[in-house]
């Protein structure tokens, strides 16, 4: 049941990381955008591959102390 959680959430990093660098490579190949807008877009986009990182290494270590 973790090993499950554990490869569930690491999916969702992957994921998350995949959207991220999609979002990151529009925001600065956008000529229409101005330059707030891009620092923006890239910025929701780090958003999307940091949040279920941490919410996946969180887990991990919870996970890790209740084995213990």
């Amino acid at each position: 049941m973790k090993k499950t959680i554990k490869l569930a959430l690491w999916g969702l990093v992957i994921l998350g990381s995949i959207i991220g660098a999609y979002k990151v490579l529009i925001a600065l190949l956008d000529t229409n955008l101005g330059w707030p807008a891009t620092a923006a877009t890239a910025a929701i986009g780090i958003g999307f591959a940091v949040v279920p990182y941490c919410i996946a290494r969180a887990v991990n270590e919870i996970l890790y102390e209740v084995e213990l």
